[in-house]
């Protein structure tokens, strides 16, 4: 196996840097695949931190290294030129160098992404695309419309909480319509009232869970954006007189806590809380009684490959990540203020109680491979108390369903927003979606007299996604979505040259136009140079690059790889 340190010449031998700081659980899974994959294909592997990781330690911001590389809480150093991979964290990536590269060195980020990982831009790139191809009006599958892939989404920007009144009565005046009616409904009959809808605020660009709050009236909004001011307020309160510059910024990051600062924030999303997700009990056995069956709320991690310009594909071992109580409609807990975060938010990154370790982070418990989840006990599609089984078939379903609503969103973004999405030929990336699964309503069905249908609804998609939340138990699951990344998007990558023209898309649509309850029709995905990834990959490895290369039908599974897009969108070369 060839590999280096840092100080040592590589100039032999293509080489493969690898640096994740202050990330010590990413870096020693990816250090590892990189040595499986590249070492064993003739690469040296250069370990760009010049230490031994501890494969069983979680990523945090206070981690050194023993060659004195700066770690996050000090300025990252960028990553020294002349080598053929960078597989490191995206502060850490030579951009400048990597851009029209003469040697075509490949990198493990994007430079530009922002249309998938800012909420607000995520949402109107799907709205625009939605327009643009009049996919509202086609028939089949409501997954050819990109707007229903998500919550009801309506977009927000303001600075002041004043700001609202205005939006209310010209963006935002569907959501006042549909606020009036349920501030209608509450005074009516106890019946109607609770079954009023609710919405979640989320700011654009925050993340770990930051600013996430929950509400049902116009009052409601008001008071959280209020709140958000008011805390922007006292922050600048705090900050005047002999505070030094650094101490003012230290301060008001302390300050943002739940909420955040409005004035900061300014960018948000507000989308309709889903009233029917699925619900399943992950510690329970089938025959648990009544009384030890405890559901509980969670989303689905789904890792995702994007190669190039474009090639996605879904990483199938999905993680379900489980919220540490269990579920109770925000209605039942409003009597006592805002419904508990712990009760409908699955974010990791909020079970700092008693359910998490030391360091923060979740319980074992509380993340699972979604595939573990089949027979646990779940609440019936038709009841608020009857308990049913989580079945194979549905398992496979939802996961059918995800790869689709994948497919449609990464192209979405990448072809209504290419300004915020640009899609270098030698880039590539694994981001962490999330997704909830729910009911389908009885409108969406098909069929009125079938029973609900589980499906997927997007909530976000990460950048340099936390893997460390996997935990010790699944180090094995990143190691080998690391494996399967550096062996499709690096060992059997076509070689890009800056004369290089766009090919037009393969047959996408066919990502969305597909009934999840049939197996996908198979669709050829466009040639993309099996002659170039047979003369970039080694002799060792000339087996795996020939079946990489090969024609990949859309939705078929390849080695725990799932592809749910193939185009050629790149126009940056």
């Amino acid at each position: 196996m060839a590999s280096c340190a840092p100080s040592a010449s590589c100039a032999a031998a293509r080489s493969a840097y690898v640096a994740f700081p202050g990330a010590p659980y990413t870096h020693a899974r990816a250090l590892a695949a990189a040595r499986r994959v590249l070492g064993g294909a003739g690469w040296a592997v250069v370990d760009g931190l010049g230490s031994s990781s501890d494969s069983d330690s979680s990523d945090s911001s206070s981690s050194s290294s023993s060659n004195g590389a700066t770690l996050p809480g000090d300025s990252s150093p960028q990553a020294p030129q002349g080598h053929a991979l960078y597989f490191a964290d995206y502060d850490v990536l030579p951009f400048s160098s990597l851009l029209g590269s003469a040697t075509q060195a490949q990198c493990s980020s994007y430079v530009i992404r922002k249309a998938l990982i800012r909420k607000h831009h995520l949402a109107h790139a799907l709205h625009a695309h939605a327009l643009k191809t009049h996919a509202a009006s086609r028939e089949g599958s409501s997954l050819l419309d990109p707007r229903s892939l998500t919550p009801k989404t309506w977009i927000v920007e303001l600075q002041f909480a004043d700001e609202l009144d205005e939006l209310l009565l010209d963006e935002l005046y569907d959501l006042k319509a549909a606020l009036d009616a349920a501030a209608s409904a509450s005074e009516g009959e106890a019946e109607q009232a609770a079954e009023q809808t609710w919405y979640i605020l989320k700011p654009g660009m925050a993340d770990r869970g930051h600013g996430i709050r929950l509400f049902h009236d116009e009052a409601g909004l008001r008071a959280i954006l209020e709140d958000m001011e008011e805390e922007e307020s006292e922050s600048e309160q705090e900050s005047d007189g002999e505070e030094k510059e650094e101490e003012k910024e230290k301060a008001n990051k302390e300050e943002q806590g739940d909420g955040g600062m409005l004035g900061q924030l300014r960018h948000f999303v507000i989308q309709e809380y889903l009233s029917r997700p699925l619900l399943l009990s992950p510690s329970a056995s089938p025959s648990a009684s009544a009384s030890a069956f405890s559901p509980r709320k969670f989303h689905l991690r789904a890792y995702v490959l994007c190669v190039g310009g474009l090639r996605v594909y879904l990483y199938d071992s999905l993680l379900a990540l489980f919220a540490p109580l269990p579920y109770a409609s925000p209605q039942a807990g409003e009597a006592a203020g805002e419904p508990d975060p712990r009760v409908h938010l699955s974010n990791t990154c909020l079970h700092a109680d008693g359910s998490s370790t030391a360091s923060g982070r979740p319980a074992e418990e509380n993340v699972h491979l979604f595939s573990d989840l089949i027979g646990s006990p779940m609440l019936s599609s038709s009841s608020s108390s009857e308990q049913a089984i989580f079945t194979q078939q549905q398992h496979d379903a939802c996961v059918a369903h995800v790869a689709h609503t994948l497919g449609a969103v990464f192209e979405a973004a990448a072809r209504a927003n290419s300004v915020h999405w640009q899609t270098w030929p030698n880039a590539w990336e694994v981001f962490g979606v999330d997704l909830l699964l729910g009911w389908e309503d009885q409108a969406q069905a098909a069929d009125e007299a079938q029973e609900p249908r589980l499906r997927s609804y997007l909530l976000e998609v990460n950048a340099q996604p936390d893997f460390a939340q996997s935990g010790a138990k699944l180090q094995g699951v990143v190691e080998q979505l690391f494996v399967r990344a550096l062996q499709l998007a690096v060992l059997a990558a076509p070689q890009h040259t800056p004369a290089s023209s766009s090919q037009p898309a393969s047959a996408s649509a066919s990502a969305v136009d597909v009934d999840t309850d049939a197996a996908p029709a198979p669709a050829p995905p466009a040639a993309e140079g099996a002659d170039g990834a047979a003369a970039r990959a080694p002799a060792a490895d000339s087996a795996s690059a020939r079946a990489a290369a090969a024609p990949w039908p859309l939705f078929e599974t390849r080695d725990g790889m799932r592809l749910c897009l193939d185009a050629q969108l790149s126009k940056a070369w």
